[in-house]
């Protein structure tokens, strides 16, 4: 679109800015862009919560055209779980929003004196005062905030109570049910005094070669749905892998004490689907039978209508918290979502303290009167609403699990799941797992680099037909990671989503029919290494220590039981992170080398 927007809320200012090509030609967009613009205006001394931190809502090159699951955003700010980057991605419609209104992204700075949000409807953007919508939930900040201002077909990203009150690991809530969660980009919303943001507009998307884009699209779009990953999730969601997961020993079960979840079928996609009412609700552009809106049919909790949770939401709130109904996972999710807060965190932060119930560790004395045993659906209810409200013991638990820990002492460290020294994994069993743990262990984007299951999935177009071995390869995953991490690192920046990408050819191809561009696989795999060694330069800047590349002592623990018992990562984990890191030029304290910054033209 050729432009930025930039509000300053401190001053009420917002500003046309004009898209550096320059730039925009080696940082493509999404968080490619968000790094190279944290890295030239973000200097280390600014924290989090400060007025010079950037809050930036980036499209890119791909959001809002015909390419499946293009109405992708990113979200990417200095974090403050980790006070190092944060980059989290959300989909549905939002991302093609912010196009049609005009904009290739929005950056936000300063700190308004009073709660605003912000209305950009057709390229004109006010800065309203947001008083009627303080205290609403996520969904009902949306409902509202559309049919107050007109516009049923805005979308509006927002937070929650969660957000208000500056929770660690709040989340921005799009769309209803897409979320941007990683590393508390919520909070750092709330800190500027920004409840929401409204897009709207009727702008096109200006294409190169209208034909060569179309059959580009058309292609994609049909690839997606062929895809290991694609048809997985049209059929029966993410929620599909959960039983996998079971089987095969990557669930999460009550904080990594066990591995056994004997309920998994009835939390499966496949089962979820036909026990309850859904109704498809795609994304822009999207082929694929991904996002739904459930009904619970049956009691508990029948009537609850809901968006269908990920996998990872089913995990969290249900196997992970010792929770064997799958309509109170559903109704447990529902209350996050309302209240803006990442699941991963929460759910982990969750499973810490019930186990430290289960112990003797904290009591109910500690707990505000809540009984935190295993399961116990009813005190996770009313828990929920005190960590966003920080209410009580729910303000130690909306520090975050690292933090909560620390305040606890030793007994909680040693039980404690978390990478970074301050951010909870995916849910996951990662133990399981080790090329997905180590993506986020090396991870410079505040959650997971490039998206990285290269023990799970094979990707022939960037020289992977076979994953390695997942426990007998390690020096292999790291090889593969570093691939991965190229690739799935351009996904971030384009602008479409995940579960719709396709080889990378296919994807280059219409990348250069829509933006005239004529740029190789090469050169994709190339922009994916700058923006990773980017975003690591940031980091760096503001306190990365090569000892912050591991994973807490739980994480480290050999599995206990299940088809996994006896296996541990801790004494290849170091060897492995030395290998990824050589493999990205980088020397073997993390730091990118001289020679790598030049031939990747970074300017620092």
């Amino acid at each position: 679109m050729g432009k930025l927007l930039r509000v300053n809320l401190s001053t009420g200012e917002a500003v046309d800015e004009p898209l550096d090509m320059e730039k925009a030609k080696l940082y493509l967009g999404g968080s490619a862009m968000g790094g190279r613009i944290l890295l030239e205006e973000v200097p280390a001394e600014v924290g989090a919560y400060d007025e010079g931190n950037r809050l930036m809502f980036l499209a890119g090159p791909f959001s809002g055209t015909a390419v499946p699951g293009s109405g992708t955003y990113t979200v990417v700010t200095k974090g403050p779980l980790t006070n190092q980057a944060a980059t989290a991605q959300a989909n549905g419609w939002f991302g093609a929003r912010i196009k049609a209104a005009g904009y290739d992204g929005i950056i936000v700075q300063g700190i308004s004196p009073k709660w605003v949000y912000l209305v950009i409807n057709e390229g004109v953007v006010e800065i309203r005062d947001a008083g009627d919508v303080m205290g609403m939930d996520t969904q009902e900040t949306q409902a509202h905030l559309t049919e107050a201002l007109g516009l049923p077909k805005a979308s509006v990203a927002c937070i929650g109570p969660a957000g208000e009150k500056m929770v660690r690991f709040a989340n921005i809530s799009s769309d209803y049910g897409h979320f941007a969660s990683t590393n508390g980009i919520g909070a750092v919303m709330g800190s500027k005094r920004l409840k929401a943001i409204v897009a709207h507009g009727t702008a096109k998307v200006p294409v190169y070669d209208e034909v060569r884009f179309k059959e580009a699209a058309k292609a994609w779009q049909k690839g997606c749905q062929e895809t290991i990953m694609g048809s997985t999730v049209s059929a029966v969601g993410t929620g599909g892998f959960l039983s996998p997961a079971a089987v095969t020993g990557w669930l999460p079960v009550k904080n990594y004490t066990t591995t056994v979840f004997d309920e998994h079928p009835q939390y499966n996609g496949d089962a979820l689907r036909a026990s309850t009412g859904s109704t498809r609700t795609p994304c822009h552009a999207c082929p694929l039978h991904h996002s739904t809106r459930l009904e619970v049919l049956t009691e508990p909790y029948k009537g609850l209508v809901t968006d269908e949770p990920e996998y990872e939401g089913l995990a969290g709130f249900g196997a992970n918290i010792g929770v064997t109904n799958v309509n109170e996972t559903l109704k447990l999710c529902d209350v996050n979502d309302r209240m803006g807060m990442d699941l991963k965190e929460c759910t982990f932060v969750i499973s810490l303290v019930m186990e430290l119930y289960e112990a003797g560790v904290l009591t109910k004395d500690d707990t505000d009167g809540l009984e935190l045993t295993w399961g116990n659906t009813e005190a996770v209810l009313a828990l929920l609403p005190k960590i966003a409200h920080r209410d009580g013991f729910g303000d130690l638990l909306a520090e975050g699990v690292y933090r909560t820990a620390l305040k606890i002492g030793p007994e909680a460290l040693k039980r404690a799941i978390y990478i970074r020294e301050g951010i909870a994994p995916h849910v996951h069993d990662v133990r399981g797992m080790w090329g997905y743990l180590m993506g986020q262990v090396v991870s410079n984007f505040g959650s997971i680099e490039g998206f990285s299951p290269a023990d799970m999935l094979p990707e022939a177009d960037i020289g992977l037909e076979t994953p390695p071995e997942r426990f007998t390869d390690p020096l292999g995953l790291a090889d593969a990671q570093a691939k991965w991490a190229r690739k799935y690192a351009f996904v971030d920046a384009a602008g479409t989503c995940f579960f719709t990408t396709v080889a990378l050819p296919g994807m280059v191809e219409a990348l250069n029919a829509l933006t005239g561009l004529d740029l190789t696989d090469a050169d994709i795999l190339e922009g994916g290494w700058r923006h990773i060694t980017t975003l690591k330069l940031f980091n760096i800047r503001h306190g990365f220590k090569r000892e912050q590349d591991t994973a807490s002592p739980r994480i480290l623990e050999a599995n206990p039981d299940g088809p996994n018992v006896g296996i541990s990562v801790a004494k290849d984990l170091a060897s492995m992170v030395e290998r990824y890191y050589m493999n990205m030029g980088w020397d073997a304290e993390g730091r990118p080398t001289q020679a790598t910054i030049e031939s990747l033209g970074i300017a620092v």
